[in-house]
């Protein structure tokens, strides 16, 4: 076969999103001569990839607003579209201090890099007992672990059981947006194992580069690379239905495409918003029903220098919860553009009650808290106010979260297993960098390898 869009609606394989999982799948399958159609209810590709343009200076600079950062070690996937496609790459800047506020307000600086800001013998035993449980990942601890939240665990194995469970909800803000008590121990331990360990996953040195045009590059790049007409946007699937060898996929307009596999592409929270007939099996179904998603919202402050560098700083910081909205910042300054700016990320309960504020108010207090951390450091009349802000909320585009007794459970066992016809693909659903760009691209190619095997000869014959 060709792996051009056959002339009528159906196709070989519908995948439905068209974010990075499904774009690298529905290229993986065109490129081993399947032909396809990618079928996004929104109308831009990419998923939870987005960006947008910041116009000042006379220049416009990408800021992104969800994932954006990948290394040269461990993110060989993503490193080699970013290398395909010819995109410029941002060294993330890690000069200068880290401040992090502890609670009640006081502020501490560090050198900038994983483990030299953890000076509490509790925090270092947690994130020293994180590692470690990882490294033992299938070890007898395993359901154990699933029966009690993150925050259960570090309370448990402290001396000081306030300053565990402190650095519990830091952590589970950072990552998943949402508090400590809501996520299971074992889920968080599988993620670290997922990403090669705390240093990889949590170091900014573990992350290298933005890029310069925005991730969501990655995206548009990728269908490009598609036969025209391949990926059609505003097309919301409401059902999948497996007859026999076939499947019948519709849309909310009523387009009914034929096909012999289907890819699903999309977060496993939102697999409730598919009729799936037969109906998916009862522990794929509570992979929608017993999962949540974390809230995120990110604040991006431009000013008209990098003043934090010429303090020394690195223009890091993470706060304890309590302070302020803001829960993590980092310099995302794009040099070549003449753009200067700090990212802040506002997350969980915080930032749900945050965002019930006005626009104004919001600025001002992601404004306020920022200025207050950076005066322990800096003189605060030296610092300026930024001539730009802006605020975007991504409420149901983080990673799905799961609390204990999923995991280690059919649910859990069911994460991203084919049902019949139908193959499940995304971040969550990969053994590397769950949750991740890099998990997304390899997800997309583990599915895609999937369906190529499972069609097997019928590829030598048309619908």
């Amino acid at each position: 076969m060709s792996g051009a869009v056959p002339e009528s609606n159906d196709a070989d394989v519908v995948v439905v999103g068209a974010g990075l999982s499904g774009l690298r799948a529905a290229l993986e399958l065109h490129r081993s001569g399947v032909s396809v159609i990618v079928l996004e209810s929104h109308k831009h590709v990419g998923g939870r990839l987005r960006f947008f343009d910041v116009d000042l200076h006379g220049s416009t600079a990408k800021h992104d607003v969800s994932a954006a950062w990948l290394n040269n070690t461990t993110h060989s996937e993503m490193f080699s579209l970013a290398k395909t496609f010819g995109f410029d790459l941002i060294n993330q800047y890690v000069s200068g201090r880290f401040l992090h506020q502890k609670k009640y307000g006081s502020v501490v600086s560090y050198p900038l890099g994983f483990g030299a800001d953890i000076l509490h013998p509790d925090v270092r035993g947690f994130y020293a007992m994180l590692q470690r449980l990882a490294e033992a990942w299938q070890g007898p601890d395993r359901k154990a672990l699933d029966s009690v939240t993150l925050k259960a665990l570090a309370e448990a194995n402290g001396d000081d059981k306030q300053v565990a469970g402190e650095e519990a909800d830091v952590l589970a803000g950072r990552l998943f947006g949402t508090s400590a008590v809501h996520v299971s121990a074992l889920f968080v331990i599988d993620m670290i194992k997922s990403t090669g360990g705390l240093q990889s996953m949590l170091s900014w040195y573990g992350a290298h580069y933005r890029i310069r045009q925005g991730v969501g590059a990655f995206a548009s790049c990728l269908s490009s690379m598609l036969p025209g007409g391949s990926v059609q946007l505003g097309k919301e699937v409401v059902s999948i239905v497996q007859s026999g060898p076939l499947c019948y996929v519709t849309t909310a307009d009523n387009v009914t495409l034929r096909c012999k596999k289907v890819i699903v592409s999309v977060p496993h929270t939102q697999y409730g918003s598919i009729v799936f007939h037969p109906p998916l099996p009862r522990a794929m179904d509570a992979l929608a029903t017993d999962t949540t998603d974390g809230y995120y919202a990110t604040v991006v402050l431009e000013f008209a220098t990098p003043w934090w560098r010429e303090a020394g700083l690195s223009g890091s910081f993470d706060s304890a919860p309590g302070q302020g909205p803001v829960s993590v910042a980092c310099d995302t300054c794009s040099e070549q553009d003449n753009h200067y700016s700090l990212t802040c990320f506002v997350v969980g309960e915080t930032g749900r009650r945050w965002s019930t504020n006005g626009e104004d108010q919001r600025r001002s207090e992601v404004w306020g808290h920022v200025r207050s951390v950076f005066s322990a450091r800096v003189d605060e009349a030296s610092i300026p106010d930024p001539i730009g802000c802006v605020i975007k909320e991504w409420p149901q585009r983080t990673m799905a979260v799961m609390p204990p007794g999923v995991l280690d459970s059919e649910a859990g066992e069911a994460l991203g297993k084919p049902f019949g016809n139908i193959h499940f693909v995304g971040a969550e659903t990969s053994d590397v960098w769950k949750g991740y760009m890099e998990g997304a691209v390899r997800s997309g190619i583990r599915g895609a390898n999937e369906v190529v095997v499972a069609l097997g000869d019928s590829l030598r014959s048309h619908l």
